[in-house]
């Protein structure tokens, strides 16, 4: 299990042309099967491959994704990831 602390800080977002506060938070992440069945039923597509012939490039969305479908803790805001 990976633990990763969010301090509390702050970000302006382009979409909403505002700044935005983040309390601190502690995000309990884990790669299972699990996760990984999770990601692949969303994006219908395999998250590992084999070899160069199956590498499939993945965007920011597929990875934040990913972090998201790891993620064990509870009520953690979509802005964290």
């Amino acid at each position: 299990m990976l633990r990763i602390e969010i301090p509390k800080t702050e970000f302006y977002s382009e979409a909403t042309q505002e700044f935005v506060q983040i309390q601190h938070q502690t995000l309990q992440l884990e790669h299972s099967l699990i996760s990984l069945s999770k990601w692949e039923a969303k994006w219908h597509k395999p998250f590992l491959s084999a070899g160069p012939a199956n590498k499939q490039d993945k965007t920011d969305a597929e990875i934040r994704d990913y972090i998201r479908c790891m993620t064990l803790s509870q009520g953690v805001k979509p802005e964290i990831f």
